[in-house]
């Protein structure tokens, strides 16, 4: 059956996919061990250490029937590269080789009710830029995943991952619905170590090639709730070991043109608020405007989030003060040349500027 199951797809799509072996149990499942899923240089594409279904199940599959109750998936290894010389990832070009095929066939429609994966592994590695990440100890329970003619839909009930460089994701859930022209991601929400955020995010492209992401896409990305790390910030001057931040707001409007409504807000009651728009040209020249921008500082929070070596050259923070105030609006643009109208208050005190900056 492991053999037969492989030579269909094999003989099907061109791809080169084999199974050590197959286990049957007395409960009527299916095992599959150590299955090879090779790319266009006869290199791993994927290794898989076993895969667990029902076997009734996987008859109905080799007729067709892609309904299934529950897949188990354990210790799979996922190799994403990007040769030397070539222009697209080994994934890209396999993925590319059931596209031409379902083409010229009916529609697909399949869904797993619950799917586990344990113990992943991805590698991203591009030979020609020189660069490699790397996750491991990967876990995933989905359920009613669904995939219906270009259209993938899932339920995320929990997602996990360890990073060799960069912080982990201890637990990620939500909604997903993923077409070839939209990306949905509802009742997001994402923890890693001491930091979490709360939202939802929707891109609409024509494609999701790169040229369509850098000029037409749109997105409209909401923070209900969020809370950073503050050693996650590489800033100069930046206290790492300072308390979270707190962020919520929205991001709207085409790539090229977007809409920035965002609340931030630091340990000692100090507040920003923007109201800003973005925008960037054919030649990817960006300008910006502050529609609106308020902020209350406190000097308690100067000191707590800036490095102490910077304390000493602000004057700023050597005076009697508790409280500052900004209110007012900025333009600005890629040449670092500023135009902004600010009132700007320091306890009882207040000053108006008028800035111009290049």
């Amino acid at each position: 059956m492991a053999n037969q199951f492989t030579k269909r797809i094999n003989s099907t799509y061109a791809t080169d996919i084999s199974i050590g072996k197959a286990k049957i149990n007395l409960q009527g499942d299916i095992d599959f061990r150590d299955i090879v899923v090779l790319d266009h240089r006869l290199d791993t594409l994927l290794y898989v250490e076993s895969i667990a279904m029902d076997l009734e199940e996987l008859e109905a599959v080799l007729k067709g029937n892609y309904q299934l109750t529950a897949v188990e998936i354990d210790q799979p290894k996922f190799f994403v590269n990007t040769y030397a010389g070539d222009s697209r990832s080994n994934l890209d070009q396999f993925i590319e080789k059931f596209k031409r095929k379902n083409a010229e066939k009916k529609a697909v429609n399949a869904r797993i009710e619950a799917l586990t994966l344990n113990k992943g592994i991805v590698v991203l590695q591009n030979e020609t830029k020189a660069t490699k990440s790397y996750a491991d100890d990967i876990q995933l329970t989905v359920a009613d995943l669904a995939f219906r003619n270009d259209s993938l839909q899932a339920d995320i009930v929990d997602f996990s991952l360890k990073q060799k460089e960069g912080p982990n994701l201890s637990a990620a859930s939500g909604k997903l619905l993923f077409t070839p022209n939209q990306l949905r991601l509802e009742d997001f929400y994402a923890k890693s170590e001491d930091s979490f955020v709360d939202g939802y995010l929707t891109v609409i492209t024509p494609d999701f090639s790169k040229a369509s992401l850098q000029s037409s896409a749109t997105i409209a990305l909401n923070i209900s709730e969020s809370r950073w790390d503050s050693s996650l910030f590489s800033l100069p001057y930046w206290n790492p070991s300072a308390p979270q931040i707190s962020l919520s707001g929205d991001i709207n409007g085409r790539i090229t043109a977007l809409e920035v409504n965002l609340a931030i807000d630091l340990k000692h009651k100090s507040q920003l608020e923007v109201n800003a728009s973005m925008q960037f040209d054919k030649d990817k020249k960006w300008k910006g405007q502050f529609k609106r921008l308020a902020a209350t500082i406190s000097k308690a929070d100067l000191v707590t989030y800036l490095d102490d070596s910077i304390h000493p050259q602000i004057p700023l923070l050597q005076l009697n003060w508790d409280q500052l105030s900004v209110l007012g609006n900025a333009a600005f643009n890629q040449k670092q040349s500023a135009l902004a109208n600010l009132e700007i208050g320091i306890n009882e005190g207040a000053l108006h500027l008028d800035v111009k900056a290049n």
